[in-house]
């Protein structure tokens, strides 16, 4: 009741005033200015800012710190934020709390902490600044070759190629999304990929291998499949060997549009040994885009598939193929 009395009391006094004096105003207090206050010593990062806008704030730590800085989306949000001689890391993760966040380092030995931040990527988020992001992984990324085509749902296939991955400095490289973001956040990293950027590409190979999700595994390789590269034919070479089949069918989607020799090998082999009859006829459908000498051997032995389906694709191809070429068989 004293509450509302007050309120009464407030809108009358200022009605009274406004009557007597017409061009009375409230004062209205100024936002404060902006103050960004970045240093970065060792690794370590200390930061003092005031209303400023994200996106300013991020590229002062990069210059300080001297790492590659990318921004997608909007990242112009104020903040104010004060803190000590925390690690670089911990201190890009503060600032753009709410945001996803893609970390690459490389080893530096000769620095204290034996490695360096040589890249930073940070992605729209829709999530509440309250939710921290939490770290997905961490990725060495080896230029060692290819894992062979093995898993739960396939006999290891000595005769698929690997391929090795593109020679780079070995690297690590971190994942944050804020909970719930992963489809979202793979669809950035996808977009980011194809502007060239190899911290996403790299990221997109190693949610694809080991992403605990079936379902995010195979977003992360269907993102794989429109990209181009050695490193990408080996990351959808190894993802033949998933546990999931729908992994395996946008593996066999995005090798279809290889067309290399190692390609072809590896989709004749699906065709031949995976126990999906669903993945096996999508590999014999890919196979049948490339030169028929290339791809026959393979028909001829999906013909004796144990499973209708399989075996109706293959002797229909067959037949159309020897209807062209009557001498050839």
């Amino acid at each position: 009741m004293r509450g509302r009395c007050l309120t009464t009391l407030t809108m009358a006094a200022t009605a009274v005033l406004l009557l007597l004096f017409p061009g009375f105003v409230w004062a209205v207090e100024p936002a404060p200015p902006s103050r960004v206050e970045v240093a970065v010593h060792e690794g370590r990062l200390t930061v003092d800012v005031s209303n400023a806008p994200l996106d300013q704030v991020l590229q002062a730590v990069a210059k300080a710190a001297g790492f590659e800085l990318a921004l997608r989306g909007d990242i112009d949000s104020r903040v104010t934020q004060s803190f000590r001689g925390v690690s670089l890391e911990e201190g890009i993760r503060r600032l753009a709390r709410g945001h996803s966040v893609v970390v690459s380092y490389a080893f530096a030995p000769a620095e204290p902490r034996g490695e360096i931040i040589t890249e930073v990527l940070v992605l729209e988020g829709s999530t509440s600044a309250d939710a921290p992001p939490t770290p997905a992984r961490v990725s060495r990324l080896d230029p060692g070759p290819a894992a062979p085509v093995t898993g739960p749902s396939m006999q290891p296939l000595p005769t698929i190629p690997t391929e090795r991955a593109v020679e780079a400095p070995t690297s690590v490289t971190t994942l944050y999304f804020p909970p719930g973001e992963w489809i979202a956040g793979i669809q950035a990293l996808a977009e980011e990929a194809q502007r060239g950027g190899e911290a996403a590409r790299a990221m997109l190979a190693d949610v694809g291998a080991s992403e605990p999700s079936a379902e995010v595994r195979a977003q992360a390789v269907a993102a794989l499949a429109r990209l181009d590269g050695r490193e990408v034919a080996s990351a959808l070479t190894a993802a033949l060997g998933d546990e999931d089949a729908s992994v395996r069918l946008q593996a066999v989607r995005g090798l279809r549009r290889m067309g290399t020799e190692s390609a072809v090998l590896t989709l004749a082999a699906a065709a031949a040994s995976d126990t999906d009859r669903a993945v096996r006829v999508a590999a014999l459908r890919a196979l049948a885009s490339y030169p028929e000498p290339a791809v026959r051997q393979a028909f001829v032995a999906a013909a004796a598939d144990h499973d209708a389906a399989v075996r109706g694709i293959a002797t229909r191809t067959l037949s159309w193929w020897n209807t062209r070429n009557p001498g050839r068989r």
